[in-house]
């Protein structure tokens, strides 16, 4: 009897892990496919909106500023064109924001 109580909750938790992994990896094969790409600030202030970023594929770099933002890193599933804006499903990398005014 005690070997059938200890089969039986085995395959309880058995189940409960299957259950539970088809939720936590489902929303991890969503990001595949993302690239990060870095996004130059030319607006010159510190507002931190999609909007206020531009792509450049040869950015020009920043001048000195501790105030404003001067480029960050987006994570999108489509590779930006010269002059595009982030995609509207990009999401900021967190931590990637670089101090300073872009040099236009």
């Amino acid at each position: 009897m005690q070997n059938f109580k200890q089969v039986t909750l085995g395959l309880i938790v058995g189940a409960m892990v299957i259950g539970f992994s088809s939720f936590v990896n489902g929303p991890a094969k969503s990001k595949k496919g993302f690239s990060t790409y870095l996004f130059t600030h030319p607006v010159h202030n510190n507002s931190d909106t999609r909007l206020d970023y531009t792509y450049e594929s040869d950015p020009n770099g920043c001048n000195s500023s501790r105030i404003d933002i001067c480029t960050a890193e987006w994570s999108q599933s489509t590779a930006p064109t010269d002059g595009q804006q982030p995609s509207v499903t990009a999401t900021e990398v967190a931590g990637s924001q670089v101090l300073g005014n872009y040099k236009n």
